[in-house]
């Protein structure tokens, strides 16, 4: 197993890499086909940092996928959180699900950072339907709920957080007092 299967921070917040994958599930706006993560942080801090695992049928090309986070609840409803339109480059891990469908890691470090310690992390790919096929890795290394657009999950996703200030900036509102 390569590097690229593990998170890419080194000390995440919420850990869910495709430990165990037997499926995964197509995200794609055109066929309302988003899906979302439940998440419990270890830590409490923002978050800064996001990693998902998508199983393809083909070389992805960098595009656009809306990322948002919602506050716990039965599924991902309402007004999100925060919501971000991202263009992460996908990173070949060199790992094959089925020994023909090789998993990509998608990292994206956040513009603003998120201050949710309990919620759900949605993913919708926005361009690009089918072309190639991409499915959100499932994994058995959660047993955090999952949703998706469907009806029907076959998760829980594999996905990673990270704190941070998120956006590249120096944040201290974890600190008190003289700094």
């Amino acid at each position: 197993v390569t590097e690229f299967m593990d998170c890419s921070m080194e000390e995440p917040i919420f850990s869910a890499p495709p430990v165990g994958t037997s499926n995964g599930q197509a995200v794609d706006a055109s066929q309302g086909w988003g899906a979302a993560q439940h998440f419990t942080l270890t830590d409490d801090q923002k978050i800064g940092y996001v990693d998902w695992w998508m199983i393809t049928t083909g070389s992805p090309a960098v595009e656009e996928f809306i990322i948002e986070f919602y506050e716990d609840g039965g599924q991902p409803s309402g007004d999100p959180v925060a919501s971000f339109l991202v263009m992460p480059v996908p990173l070949a891990t060199g790992e094959y699900w089925s020994g023909a469908f090789q998993f990509y890691r998608y990292q994206v470090e956040l513009p603003d950072a998120v201050d949710l310690e309990v919620g759900w992390f949605f993913i919708e790919r926005q361009n690009n339907y089918g072309n190639p096929w991409l499915y959100w890795a499932n994994t058995t290394a959660t047993s955090e709920p999952s949703y998706h657009g469907s009806g029907s999950s076959v998760g829980p996703y594999a996905m990673c957080l990270g704190g941070g200030a998120g956006g590249g900036w120096l944040d201290l509102s974890a600190y008190e007092g003289d700094v």
